[in-house]
C-alpha cells in the first residue's frame, strides 16, 4: 500500500474512527495527568499513532492475502528467468579435483589422455595443478623452460562416484619411478574394472586402497566430448600469458 493510500485512509472514515477512539481514551485513561496538559497531549498522540499503525497493518495484511489468492501458481512454477526470452540451460560442469578418500570411484577405461602440467606447491594461495596448453607464445614458452623441473607429462583420468557424478583427476607423472606414483597408477588401472576407494597412508608413506564388500553395479558414463570435458576441468587452470598469477609468482612478484 502506498503512502498516499495510507494517508487517505487516515483522513477518511478510519481517521474519524481514530479521533473518536482518542476522545474515549482521554475520558477513561487513569494515567492522564490533569496538571500537565502538554504531557497528556503527547500521550494521546502516541496512543492514537499506535492504533492507526495497527489498523493499517491489518489492511495491508488483508490486501496481501487477497493478492496471494489471485496468483496462478501453475504459471508461477514455470521458468521466470528474465533473459529476453532466451532459453537458459544449466549444465553440470565436470571439475578437476582430488578424489574423496571416503568414496568409491571408477575410472573410464576409454578415456586416454596425457597433458603437460605444472604443479605448484610453494604458494598458499596458488598451489595446484596448471595446464601448459599447446601453441604457447615464445616468450612464455622460454620462461617456462627455465622451470622445466616443475612441468611433467601426466596421465589424466575421467572418474565417477557411485552417485554418478563425474570428475577429472590428475594421475602420476608419466614414467615416474617414485614408489607412491607407481602405486597410484596401479590403483587407477584396477579402478577401470572395479570400484575402488583409496587414500594416502601417512604411516607407510604410500597410497592404500580397498574395494566394497557389497556388490555395486557398473557405472553409466556421460557422452560428453573429451575436449569439452577437459575445457570444463581446466577452465581456470591454464597458463596462457605472462600475466598469469603463477607466472608472476615464479618471477618473484
Amino acid at each position: 500500500m502506498t503512502k498516499i493510500q495510507k494517508k487517505s485512509l487516515v483522513g477518511g472514515s478510519l481517521g474519524e474512527q481514530m479521533m473518536k477512539l482518542s476522545m474515549q481514551k482521554q475520558s477513561k485513561d487513569p494515567t492522564l495527568n490533569t496538571a500537565n496538559p502538554i504531557q497528556n497531549k503527547e500521550h494521546e498522540m502516541n496512543e492514537t499513532n499506535n492504533t492507526i499503525s495497527e489498523q493499517l497493518d491489518k489492511v495491508e495484511s488483508h490486501e496481501s492475502h487477497k493478492a496471494a489468492q489471485t496468483i496462478d501458481w501453475d504459471e508461477a512454477m514455470n521458468d521466470m528467468s528474465f533473459a529476453d526470452g532466451e532459453e537458459v540451460i544449466e549444465k553440470s560442469r565436470v571439475k578437476l579435483e582430488k578424489p574423496s578418500k571416503e568414496k568409491y570411484l571408477r575410472v573410464n577405461p576409454d578415456f586416454d589422455c596425457h597433458l603437460n602440467l605444472l604443479v605448484l606447491k610453494d604458494s598458499d594461495e596458488l598451489n595446484g595443478t596448471y595446464l601448459i596448453p599447446p601453441g604457447t607464445k615464445e616468450e612464455l614458452k622460454e620462461f617456462l623452460s627455465q622451470h622445466g623441473e616443475m612441468i611433467k607429462r601426466t596421465r589424466i583420468y575421467l572418474c565417477t562416484y557411485r552417485d554418478g557424478r563425474e570428475f577429472i583427476m590428475v594421475g602420476s607423472p608419466e614414467g615416474s619411478k617414485v614408489p607412491c606414483h607407481i602405486t597410484k597408477r596401479n590403483i587407477m588401472e584396477k579402478a577401470k574394472s572395479e570400484w575402488v576407494r583409496f587414500w594416502w597412508g601417512n604411516d607407510i608413506r604410500d597410497y592404500q586402497h580397498c574395494t566394497p564388500t557389497t556388490p555395486t553395479g557398473e557405472p553409466t558414463w556421460s557422452e560428453i566430448d573429451r575436449n569439452e570435458l577437459l575445457s570444463d576441468a581446466f577452465l581456470d587452470q591454464a597458463i596462457t600469458s605472462m600475466e598469469h598469477p603463477v607466472v608472476k609468482h615464479l618471477m618473484g612478484g
